[in-house]
């Protein structure tokens, strides 16, 4: 599928296809009265309202992959679940849901969310989501499965595959 980056990390172009809007409900400040503006003691009164918020989903893809590039992972998973509940197929989110699971020493999680990112319709993440799942069941200590995925790995002479090896010399 055609790709494009954003904030340095790649993505399946699904600009075109994803046009329904990502809805949140989002606290937002609705201001201090101006009566009260100059009022110190009483800024705690400041009002609060729960706002339902459309954001397009390139926009709240960036958010996610701000979460991520700043390592807030734990925000960053949130973030990519919402956007796999709107977008089940998503292969962006899968993915880096999956590295923001690794990255929580979630390797189950992991795993599956590193499943979805090459099984679905395109296969932009295969190489890349086959080393991060072997690595998560290495972790997990399932080696065969691991072995498996890894020897595919070096099979496929990518960028992995130096990497790959050295793994299964390991293992």
């Amino acid at each position: 599928a055609k790709e494009f980056y954003m904030l340095d990390f790649k993505l399946v172009d699904y600009r075109a296809y994803r046009d329904k809007p990502i809805k949140e409900t989002r606290l937002e400040v609705s201001g201090t009265p101006a009566y009260m503006e100059n009022d110190s003691d009483d800024r705690e009164d400041a009002m609060f309202e729960e706002k339902e918020v459309e954001i397009t989903y390139v926009d709240y893809l960036e958010e996610a992959l701000n979460y991520f590039q700043n390592e807030k992972y734990k925000k960053a998973l949130q973030h990519f679940n919402t956007i796999l509940e709107h977008y089940e197929d998503d292969v962006n989110a899968n993915f880096y849901a999956g590295l923001s699971a690794y990255n929580l020493e979630s390797f189950s999680q992991a795993e599956e969310y590193f499943k979805n990112a090459y099984s679905l319709k395109y296969g932009n993440f295969k190489e890349e989501a086959n080393w991060f799942e072997a690595l998560s069941l290495l972790k997990l200590n399932e080696k065969s499965k691991a072995k498996k995925l890894l020897q595919q790995i070096v099979a496929g002479n990518g960028f992995y595959a130096e990497r790959a090896k050295e793994k299964l010399a390991e293992i």
